[in-house]
């Protein structure tokens, strides 16, 4: 995807394991550090094309020294 799009980036998938009241449920995802400068507060451009792709509801982000938080679906 981020090929398509043109964007400099590492993709890397991983697994997190998220637990509540006793019941884990695993997670599959991934983790995306983006190469170029020019692109570090660009969240909103990669989410609209991630989202309908992936068919996604929803993702954490985190932009270090920009911003950081929750996207979810509209």
């Amino acid at each position: 995807m981020m090929a398509k799009l043109g964007i400099e980036s590492q993709v890397r998938p991983n697994f997190s394991i998220d637990c509540e009241d006793d019941k884990c449920v695993v997670e599959r995802g991934c983790d995306i550090v983006f190469v170029s400068n020019s692109h570090k507060c660009t969240m909103d451009l990669v989410w609209s094309h991630l989202k309908v792709e992936y068919n996604l509801g929803g993702a954490h982000y985190e932009v270090k020294r920009c911003r950081k938080g929750c996207i979810l679906y509209d």
